[in-house]
């Protein structure tokens, strides 16, 4: 089984938890929220192939990623479920058995996280 796992843009992640946490924070529980959710999909043994649908790839290092338009959860689950077409590819690095990836991420930003990319 595919999971499709949407992440919306750090800027605007988390935002009725604005009142109590400010940019920062918010887009670090984000990352903290991401790295639980693919751990799960990692360890559920019906889970044979993990796909993150962002706009920010560089949130999912060394996982498959399709880049969308953060449109939202809905657009981004239905992206993910239908695949990438020609014009939504990134290029990738190194060989891949998944049709599903569009870029493989190596590497999460350092700095800070408030800051979208």
């Amino acid at each position: 089984m595919l999971a499709v796992v949407p992440v919306k843009g750090l800027e605007s992640a988390k935002s009725r938890l604005a009142p109590a946490l400010s940019p920062a924070a918010r887009a670090d529980l984000v990352v903290r929220m991401l790295d639980r959710v693919l751990a799960a999909c990692d360890e559920a043994a019906s889970v044979d192939e993990t796909l993150v649908v962002t706009p920010h790839p560089e949130l999912a290092p060394g996982r498959d990623v399709l880049v969308d338009e953060g449109e939202g959860q809905g657009p981004a689950v239905a992206l993910g479920r239908r695949g990438p077409s020609r014009s939504s590819r990134r290029p990738t690095e190194g060989r891949t058995r998944s049709p599903w990836r569009t870029r493989r991420c190596s590497s999460r930003p350092s700095a800070s996280l408030g800051a979208p990319p």
